[in-house]
Order: C-alpha cells, then structure tokens, then sequence
C-alpha cells in the first residue's frame, strides 16, 4: 500500500512538471528608462546678493598738483535678473549670462574744511562666459567677462554739483548650482568687480581741484533660474 502511494505521489509530480514546461514563458516586463539630467538649453531668472564696495578717491590740486586720497569702504544689498544659455559635452558645461541690477550702495567722505561729495552705485550689468563640471545635478563653474556700472557723484562745498558716470570694467567669480528640478535651479555666486576710473572736474563746489574715483565690489548672490 505504501508503495503504491508513493508511485501515485510521484507520477503526479511528474505530471505536473511537463505541464508547466508546456505553458507558454512571459518575458519579464522591460525596465522604465532613467532620466539623465542636462544643463542644455536657455534660462532666465532672478539674484539677490549683498556688496561691499571700495571706492579709490583722488581730489587733485589743478594748480600745484597735489592730491587728497581717501578710500570709503560700505557694504550694501541688491537685486536684478539674468538669462542665458548652457552647452553640456560630456561632464563639462559650457554657457554665457548676462545679468542687471540695482543697487543701495551709498558712499562718501566729508573733510575736516567741510567740503566732500556722495556717491551711489546705481544700475549694474555684466556679460559673462561660464565654465563648469557637472556631478549631475550639481554644477560648479567659474565665471568672467566685461561689467559696467553707473554711479552718480554729488560734490558740496558753496553749492551742490552732480555728475553721472557709466563705467566699464570686468568681473570674475565663481560659484555652485543644483537643479531642484527638471526646470528650476538653485545658485549661490562670488563675484569680484572692478570698474574703471572716472573723472570729473567741479566747478561751481570747488574750482581748483579735478577728482578721480576707482570702484571695486566683493559680491555674494544667490539666485533661481528656469530652465527651458
């Protein structure tokens, strides 16, 4: 009797075996393929940073040559926005920006005679090219080109006498961006500034002297972009 239980138990494993290699197979269900990030394609956004500038200024004696130096050191905050476009070969990112923004900066001097100017840094820009690697989504780069400023200068002395200057230099930073999203990135930038010198001459503050200014800003943005 056991015997004849144990042959029954395994002709039906038997049995069932060749009807299972006789069942058609099913292929396993293809993988969903992974999105790979890229930095290429334009984008436009917005930065707000804050800035020390150092301003160089030289009031030169028209009759003896002579010159008073001072130097006027303030930090101030600022805003604006930038656009601009990646190329991504490989791991390496290639790309130009240019940005605009305003400024709070306010310096000047008064002297011990009573005579002095003030000065803003108003509206300022840059074109820039930018060079990164990329760790996928983290982009670090260093950045550098051509920077313009405008800045007004009002001298007091017997009367008050204005002048505007718009004035070209470079700047050079560099900075990291992480993309949030397919579209959004993120930015935290350092940027150094210089601007050329600027000259003006006064004649109704005081007549014998000729001034030149020289700026030169320490910047730290932080900034959005989307990414089209």
């Amino acid at each position: 009797m056991t015997k004849l239980l144990l042959s029954a138990t395994a002709l039906t494993a038997l049995s069932f075996s060749a009807l299972a290699a006789d069942l058609p197979k099913r292929d396993a269900a293809p993988l969903a393929p992974v999105a790979v990030f890229t930095w290429t394609g334009f984008y436009m956004g917005g930065q707000a940073g804050v800035s020390q500038i150092r301003n160089l200024f030289s009031d030169i004696d028209r009759t003896v040559g002579a010159d008073v130096d001072d130097v006027a050191r303030k930090t101030g905050t600022g805003g604006g926005v930038h656009a601009g476009f990646n190329h991504q070969h490989g791991a390496y990112v290639f790309g130009v920006e240019a940005d605009v923004e305003a400024s709070s900066l306010r310096y000047g001097f008064t002297s011990s005679q009573g005579w002095g100017y003030r000065a803003k840094l108003g509206v300022q820009g840059s074109l820039r090219a930018r060079v990164g690697y990329a760790f996928d989504r983290t982009l670090v780069y260093a950045t550098g080109g051509l920077a313009a400023g405008n800045a007004s200068v009002t001298y007091f002395y017997l009367v008050p006498e204005t002048f505007s200057n718009t004035r070209i230099g470079w700047t050079l930073g560099s900075g990291v961006e992480y993309a949030v999203s397919t579209h959004w990135t993120a930015r935290l930038e350092y940027r150094y500034t210089a601007l050329a010198k600027a000259s003006n001459s006064p004649v109704l503050a005081w007549t014998q002297y000729r001034d030149e200014q020289s700026a030169s800003l320490q910047t730290a943005r932080v900034g959005v972009s989307y990414k089209f």
